[in-house]
């Protein structure tokens, strides 16, 4: 289905990776020097490019979560090329949260805003549930299917059941299932700078038969 879709469109793709450089370096030359950080980026963008065929198709830009797989994608690119250089499991956690922090450094002041507003509007979680629902077809088997909770805006204001994780579906099939509680840990570094509030109990990278995701506007973010 949609078959050579995200090949399509590889030049736009590829320009929103470069975006990222600028992100990782920092973090990669104050670690390891610019000569490393240099190379890895190199690699990275070489890497990515590899990854682009492979990407499933969920939906495209109808499909909320779409972006949240893109953006797995961008990172596991350079993961991969930093454990190809002996980096371990630890050090890229480091280098990745790092580059996250920047990323966020990096963001207007008014955009976070906006970004904190939208995530708790009656719009935004009319959507959400909207999306839900069209989840549960399983229309893209290579996709998400979750669940809408309702909060009742003391413990939370609204959250997530995922019972199944197109990130997770896609790291096993790059046989890089080692980096998705890596990758998932970003959420608690937006939550912290957005106010989300975010926090899980039980996760699918860890085991479990869902992700939990619940978010307290103004609450504070529980790292796990």
């Amino acid at each position: 289905m949609n078959e050579g879709y995200y090949v399509r469109s590889k030049n736009k793709l590829i320009r929103m990776f470069d975006k990222t450089l600028a992100w990782f370096r920092p973090p990669l030359e104050e670690l390891y020097g610019k000569e490393f950080a240099t190379g890895v980026l190199r690699e990275a963008q070489l890497e990515y490019e590899r990854l682009v065929p492979e990407i499933p198709f969920i939906g495209g830009s109808k499909v909320h979560m779409t972006e949240d797989l893109m953006e797995s994608v961008r990172i596991l690119a350079y993961l991969i090329v930093l454990k190809r250089h002996g980096k371990t499991l630890d050090e890229c956690k480091i280098i990745l949260q790092r580059s996250m922090e920047t990323r966020m450094v990096k963001y207007p002041r008014l955009v976070l805003k906006l970004g904190k507003w939208r995530a708790f509007s009656k719009p935004f979680r009319h959507y959400l549930q909207t999306q839900a629902k069209a989840s549960q077809e399983k229309k893209y088997p290579e996709g998400f299917v979750f669940n809408f909770i309702h909060g009742d805006g003391k413990e939370f204001d609204w959250g997530l059941d995922i019972h199944e994780c197109g990130i997770c579906k896609f790291y096993q099939e790059q046989n890089a299932a080692e980096f998705v509680q890596m990758a998932c840990s970003i959420d608690y570094i937006l939550s912290d700078k957005l106010g989300y509030g975010l926090y899980r109990t039980m996760t699918l990278a860890e085991g479990a038969d869902k992700c939990n995701p619940r978010l307290k506007r103004g609450g504070l973010t529980q790292w796990r």
